[in-house]
């Protein structure tokens, strides 16, 4: 008796290894369960429930690996898959590594716009204050610190012109 099992498992091409299991019943059917399994995807928590059919011998000599074929194409991509975030980790690691190291420390540029940008909210803030208090020409003073902003300079503008506006206001009492 020739049969093609091994040729059609080796042509699904999977990695990891093949776990299959068969039990005969009293019915005449048979179970047979199929488990791949791939070591690296262990590690990782991925743990795989096995595929299972039962069904007559004829059944499955003609149906069960044309059933096989689209779980086993699915379940190699998760291996691969797998395998390409492990080395992801690791090359990130690396680089974790060689940026810690000492004299390579470099300002961090979103820190840096974090703190600028606090400044100048604290800045803006303290000006509403004096605003509020009617002390337009401390807060004009504090206005023209906000010169390293030009990204908020129609703001700045807008803010000057009324403080002045109420500045010359206040002069005329």
């Amino acid at each position: 008796m020739k049969t093609n099992f091994f040729k059609i498992i080796n042509h699904l091409k999977s990695p990891g290894s093949w776990t299959i299991h068969i039990s005969p019943l009293t019915d005449g059917k048979m179970i047979v369960s199929v488990l791949l399994s791939d070591p690296s995807s262990e590690k990782e928590g991925i743990v795989l429930s096995p595929m299972i059919f039962n069904q007559s011998p004829e059944t499955l000599d003609e149906h069960l690996f044309a059933r096989l074929m689209e779980p086993v194409a699915e379940i190699n991509e998760i291996f691969v898959n797998v395998s390409q975030v492990q080395q992801n980790i690791e090359n990130a690691k690396k680089l974790l590594k060689e940026k810690s190291k000492p004299g390579k420390a470099e300002p961090s540029k979103p820190d840096d716009s974090a703190l600028k940008k606090q400044k100048y909210d604290e800045a803006i803030k303290k000006i509403t204050e004096l605003n509020g208090l009617c002390k337009y020409d401390e807060a004009l003073g504090l206005l023209r610190e906000l010169r390293d902003y030009p990204d908020k300079q129609v703001e700045i503008d807008k803010l000057r012109l009324e403080l002045e506006t109420k500045n010359k206001q206040l002069s005329l009492l």
